[in-house]
Parts: structure tokens; sequence; C-alpha cells
């Protein structure tokens, strides 16, 4: 078993990642013409180094327990809609304002 994952490894190193991280986007709705959402589904399919997930939020200033999705214990007190949190070992949020294309967000995330 140990062989065939280092096998693996060498193989797709790019899938085989000990710093995951994930990035949270709150939004009122997730219709797929929203254009986070929709940059948010194309990275899901692109880059597999990291966690991608879209939470729907009813409110600015609502607390979001995100323990589950991330499988470590963590609220978000969201303050603006929509918002980007990147979360490696710390949690930052990525100023939405920053953020056109797809492009500004790869450039980001490869900072």
């Amino acid at each position: 078993m140990d062989f065939e994952f280092k096998k693996i490894a060498l193989m797709f190193p790019q899938l085989i990642n000990t710093n995951q991280s994930h990035l949270l986007l709150f939004v009122k709705d997730t219709d797929k013409t929203n254009k986070f959402v929709e940059m948010f589904n194309e990275l899901q399919k692109t880059d597999l180094k990291n966690d991608y997930h879209i939470i729907k939020c009813k409110k600015e200033g609502e607390q979001i327990d995100c323990s589950e999705m991330l499988k470590f214990k963590l609220s978000i007190n969201v303050k603006q809609l929509p918002s980007i949190y990147l979360i490696n070992n710390t949690v930052a949020e990525i100023p939405i304002e920053k953020i056109n294309t797809i492009d500004d967000l790869r450039q980001i995330l490869s900072q």
C-alpha cells in the first residue's frame, strides 16, 4: 500500500498536498449566474490542491459555524455579502472588491 501511494505521489504531485487551503464563499444566493459562484465552481474543477465551499448566508453579520465542512472548530462572523475567506494556518478575508475575474482570484491564491 505504501509503495502504491509513493508511486501515485511521484506521478501526480499536484494531488498530494499536506497544506490544503480552504476557500469559503459566503453569498445570499447560490444562483449559478452569480460571478463569484461561477468562479468557485470553475476552480473546484481545475484547482485540486484547495478545498472550495459555497455557503448560503441569510444576512450580513450572521455567525456561521464552519466546523463540519472544515473538520475543525471554526465560526466566522460574516461582515458583508458576498465575502471570501482563505483558511490555511490562519483565517484571512480576501477583499472582494479586488476580484473581478477568475484570474484575479488565482493570482491571490498563488501568493
